[in-house]
């Protein structure tokens, strides 16, 4: 944006400068002595066409051009591009059509400010930082819900846990639920109980993260959270892994996640040992 602002205001002042432009063809040799600037790589012919802004620009050009700088009016910049290495492409409006910009520009500033009920646009910035500060805190105290919600259904799922080979299994999916959520549910639950294994999974919009966690003595009896979320994803079109202790990985087939769920009791038979 600096840059941008400082090319602005540098054209704008040979603008004001109201200086003549004068365009003469001459044998390229004759060009270059005057130091009229080539883009690089542009292939000239002998004779080229030099277009002199009174001296603070000389140029090769084949364009077409003003008399007079002035008679541009006005010069806003639109945007601007990477075409190539170390070369930018500029677009930029002139004239009447920067004020139809700014008529733009101050009937979009009106409408924001009706609608954040601001009455002049220097008080737009205070108003975004007062909405976004609320926003902020209302994103708490969701994520405050949501694990207090996270923490009554684990203490269901504790409750109705299946036993495999002396460890205690429970899986689910959840909805609406944020990913680190599922994730730091995964990790309580490993953090708490020693022989549990838990595996969580969450759908957001058309794919699914699936997390899971296996205590300290799980891991010792074989059980491998990695190993775990390796096979899950493979039926449910993704792929993940992770450590014995804990692992994630991403669906994309969210519809047959409840049913994959219910295999991993009989997954673990395979790993765990007697």
């Amino acid at each position: 944006p600096e840059e941008i602002a400082q090319t602005e205001e540098k054209v704008n002042q040979l603008i004001l400068g109201a200086y003549d432009v004068t365009v003469t063809e001459m044998p390229i040799a004759e060009a270059k002595k005057l130091g009229a600037m080539a883009l690089f790589g542009e292939k000239y012919g002998e004779t080229v066409r030099v277009c002199n802004v009174s001296g603070k620009s000389v140029e090769l050009c084949g364009g077409t051009h003003i008399s007079n700088t002035a008679r541009i009016g006005l010069f806003k910049i639109i945007s601007e591009s990477s075409v190539a290495a170390g070369v930018r492409r500029i677009e930029a409006a002139t004239g009447a059509n920067v004020l139809e910009l700014i008529r733009q520009d101050e009937a979009l500033l009106a409408q924001t400010c009706e609608s954040l009920k601001a009455g002049s646009p220097s008080e737009l910035p205070q108003k975004a930082e007062a909405i976004t500060a609320q926003l902020k805190d209302k994103e708490k105290e969701i994520e405050a819900l949501q694990h207090k919600i996270a923490d009554m259904r684990i203490e269901g799922l504790f409750e109705n846990a299946m036993e495999v080979k002396g460890c205690k299994v429970i899986f689910a999916a959840f909805t609406g639920t944020a990913p680190d959520t599922v994730k730091a549910m995964c990790d309580q639950v490993r953090a708490n109980a020693p022989k549990m294994i838990a595996v969580f999974a969450c759908a957001q919009g058309e794919k699914a993260t699936v997390f899971a966690a296996c205590g300290d003595e799980a891991v010792k009896k074989g059980a491998h959270a990695g190993n775990l979320i390796r096979q899950l994803t493979a039926k449910l079109g993704g792929k993940g892994g992770g450590r014995p202790e804990q692992a994630q990985g991403g669906v994309t087939d969210i519809f047959k996640i409840d049913e994959a769920l219910t295999e991993v009791p009989s997954m673990l038979e395979s790993m765990i040992k007697d």
